[in-house]
């Protein structure tokens, strides 16, 4: 086989100190564009792909991209091939895109390692389909034995197959016996301008660009098939993708030396304090200092304040050691996590954790500066990398919904801990009514394929939203009004149903202490529930007292069981 041109690839992981220098060798550069997190599932940039995009096209040097895919299911392929689309069309490149697929934590601990060959080799088909369909090439990069052990490479569609990058060390040529155009012959090569070791490829004539025979163009979208191109839906964001977004675009803003021109970034740039950030969340306050104040800002714009409320667990978050009171503070860092840095004696500073590489995090952070160390009351806002030991500082880790909920006809397709059921609860909404299951958490949404559950249906509860619980019923999720569902199974007509659990043991004996007139008992811990048939309650009633909910008691009267709110009740 007759060499084209050698080719280095280039990530995070590669410090490039003179792009003048690697234009000088007149290397290709093929660019990682990104990954799906290990751990969070979560679609992340490679933190200098931008930079070094950038740094190609001013330099006129050849560059292409590559993408790690960790996806697990369809959903998650199909979006890992949008996101590659969104950033590849229009680029002007001359390689095909490239799907790195590879073992992803040594312990196979992360979240695609473990993936059967055929769930693997499933997920890379899917997101060739999508890419081939919109006219975009592409190819497989494994290792010789990744590829012969990992993969079916005879699913994997033809044109990709074409476009195969096999990686092998220590040989005098790959042992690779299938089609492939380029190999990965080096880790440790050196190259002008970019300190280190770099990766080194042979590539051996050019890609395959055509595509059903006809010339790919990555300025506009081709579709090949005869089928009408379908309608793309957007791509849904979990709610930590949505904090990272927020945060990342607000990069670069500066702080104000008046209370004016807050919303651009650059304009009245001073040393005052003055942000937008004081201005949204707690205006008296504007001049003060703003790392916190960004952290909340951030939660809130992506979210809204009463979300915020409950991920920082207060509102607003202005001082540091007031969250980390109230959060376990972990050692380590993971994506989300909440840093704060300890200086002269306190919680001094804080940011937003968006990746992790071994003992190295990288923050987003307001009021700082761009300077390797921990800068509290700095200028700005800036994206910054530390070693886990140069630093002390602890991370506090808000509990995130795992990621949204997508619906597909009558099924609602869910993902990660927002699926595990955390307690069983029961249908209370009248005998003579149902209850509405819905795709999503609004009353105007479509229902599911079972919705119209009967009272006293036992369901599942995974997940809270606002006013609404995600159910599992009969092994599929769904959207209810919280105040429908119960953890104790009361009936209106016939009180009570046999006991279920503890919950319906009396554990003390209480008094009604309304102030005067009766107490209300109803059929759910809220005022907006349905009064049971034993309701009202007179003061001086003698009731057991079985279980708490938040402000509500549930109590037993009479054999039957209903909610009372906890202050009218007084203990015996």
């Amino acid at each position: 086989m007759v060499v084209k041109q050698r080719v280095i690839d280039i990530s995070q992981f590669n410090n490039v100190t003179n792009w003048a220098k690697v234009k000088a060798t007149k290397l290709p550069v093929i660019i990682r564009i990104g990954y799906r997190g290990s751990k969070t599932g979560i679609i992340t940039y490679d933190p200098r792909y931008k930079e070094y995009r950038k740094a190609c096209e001013e330099n006129n040097i050849e560059h292409g991209f590559y993408f790690f895919p960790c996806s697990i299911t369809d959903s998650e392929a199909h979006e890992e091939a949008l996101f590659i689309k969104n950033e590849v069309l229009n680029s002007k490149i001359k390689m095909p895109v490239f799907l790195d697929s590879e073992v992803v934590q040594r312990d196979k601990s992360g979240r695609s390692d473990k993936l059967s060959q055929a769930k693997r080799t499933r997920m890379l088909k899917i997101i060739c389909d999508d890419l081939l369909s919109w006219g975009i090439p592409c190819g497989i990069y494994a290792s010789r034995s990744w590829l012969y052990n990992n993969i079916d490479m005879t699913e994997i569609p033809a044109d990709a197959v074409k476009n195969t990058w096999v990686a092998e060390y220590g040989v005098t040529m790959t042992k690779y016996k299938e089609y492939f155009v380029m190999w990965q012959y080096s880790s440790k090569e050196t190259v002008n301008g970019i300190s280190g070791n770099v990766d080194m490829s042979n590539q051996y004539y050019d890609f395959h660009m055509m595509i059903n025979g006809k010339q790919t163009s990555f300025n506009q979208v081709i579709n090949t098939s005869s089928e009408p191109t379908k309608e793309e839906k957007p791509i849904q964001k979990s709610e930590l993708e949505k904090v990272i977004e927020v945060a990342k675009g607000e990069i670069d803003y500066l702080e104000k030396r008046s209370n004016s021109q807050l919303d651009d970034k650059t304009a009245n740039a001073g040393y005052n304090n003055y942000t937008k950030y004081w201005r949204d969340v707690k205006p008296e306050w504007n001049g003060a200092y703003w790392c916190a104040c960004f952290i909340t800002w951030v939660f809130q714009t992506a979210l809204g304040k009463q979300r915020a409320k409950e991920l920082l667990k207060h509102y607003p978050y202005v001082y540091c050691p007031t969250l980390a009171g109230l959060f376990t503070k972990y050692s380590t860092p993971q994506v989300g996590d909440i840093v704060i840095f300890w200086k002269n004696g306190e919680y001094a500073h804080t940011g937003l954790v968006i990746a992790v590489s071994g003992n190295a995090f990288t923050t987003i952070e307001g009021n700082t500066s761009g300077a390797s160390s921990v800068v509290p009351n700095g200028g700005g806002v800036c994206q910054k990398t530390y070693n886990l030991k140069d630093v002390n500082a602890k991370f506090c880790r808000p509990a995130y919904s795992s990621t949204t909920i997508t619906s597909n006809a009558n099924k609602v397709v869910v993902a990660d801990d927002m699926h595990t059921v955390k307690w069983k609860g029961y249908v209370n909404i009248g005998n003579n009514s149902k209850l509405a299951v819905r795709l999503q958490p609004n009353a105007s949404a479509k229902e599911c394929s079972f919705s119209g559950l009967k009272q006293g249906t036992e369901v599942g509860v995974s997940y809270e939203q606002d006013d609404w619980y995600l159910i599992k019923y009969d092994g599929k999720f769904g959207y209810v009004q919280k105040q429908y569902i119960g953890k104790t199974k009361i009936s209106e007509v016939s009180n009570p149903d046999p006991i279920i659990d503890d919950i319906h043991t009396v554990k003390w004996t209480g008094i009604v202490n309304t102030k005067n007139g009766t107490l209300n008992v109803r059929i759910q811990p809220s005022t907006s529930a349905k009064t049971c048939s034993f309701s009202p309650l007179r003061k001086g009633t003698e009731i057991g007292v079985c279980h708490q909910d938040g402000d509500w008691y549930l109590i037993k009267y009479g054999g039957k069981y209903g909610y009372v709110y906890s202050s009218y009740v007084k203990r015996k």
